[in-house]
């Protein structure tokens, strides 16, 4: 090496170089991947609908991969009103082991209509320092009116067929069911009137606490009449049409 014989001084940082060189080719780096969460749902999430004054139940489960030990199930301050689980805690609970709860959900007959929501999740204990357990369950609840305190149903056809008569599409649509939105949009002013004459016209022919089925004439646009009938159904906490 007469080059560096003379330059000895060249020959660290040169041995620097080439070590780094090998690290780059050979060192591979670490791969970290996020841990799975211990906790699976089934279902992942829950949506229910409960009647102020109504109650109703429904089973989830959950698996974990890990041991755990004096689990506690808590539901959050925003749904706490309305849920309950049981049961609410676990002495043990093995990896792989499925566990059932039951959620009940209930409205007091005073409870504020809307929707709430929130999530249940698995702790170690009631503190609030402790551990959570990932993954917790999403959950909406719906509160509607209960049937006492609906509208009556000859009232809201009565609505109806005025809302028909003076073109005001947006108050008739709120009376009748999101399926038969379009057909209502789709009619003229001719179409409208003649629909308000066949709900004006139609007698009552059969009737439960939930259904009730209406039958008349129906006049096209020739002038040629048609027997018919109309379906009112009562779906949270309120009378629509949901057929004709």
């Amino acid at each position: 090496m007469p080059f560096f014989k003379n330059r000895p001084y060249l020959l660290p940082p040169l041995l620097l170089g080439l070590a780094a060189v090998v690290l780059v080719v050979f060192v591979k780096p670490t791969l970290v991947f996020p841990e799975a969460p211990p906790i699976s749902w089934n279902p992942s999430q829950v949506v229910e609908q409960v009647a102020q004054g109504a109650t109703k139940s429904t089973e989830i489960s959950f698996t974990s991969t890990q041991n755990l030990t004096n689990v506690a199930v808590r539901i959050v301050p925003e749904l706490q009103p309305y849920v309950s689980a049981t049961p609410s805690s676990f002495s043990s609970i093995s990896p792989g082991t499925q566990v059932t709860i039951t959620l009940t959900f209930s409205a007091p007959t005073n409870a504020p209509l809307g929707t709430f929501e929130g999530i249940i999740q698995l702790k170690n204990g009631t503190g609030k320092s402790n551990k959570t357990y990932t993954q917790p369950l999403p959950v909406t609840l719906i509160v509607f009116s209960s049937i006492a305190n609906a509208p009556n149903p000859e009232e809201v056809l009565e609505e109806l067929t005025s809302d028909l008569r003076s073109g005001n599409i947006n108050a008739a649509l709120q009376k009748v069911a999101p399926s038969r939105h379009n057909q209502v949009r789709a009619l003229d002013s001719n179409g409208l009137n003649r629909l308000a004459d066949f709900l004006a016209n139609a007698r009552l022919v059969e009737t439960t606490a939930t259904l009730r089925v209406y039958e008349g004439t129906f006049v096209d646009e020739d002038g040629k009449q048609w027997e018919g009938e109309i379906t009112q159904a009562f779906e949270l906490g309120e009378w629509k049409i949901i057929a004709w």
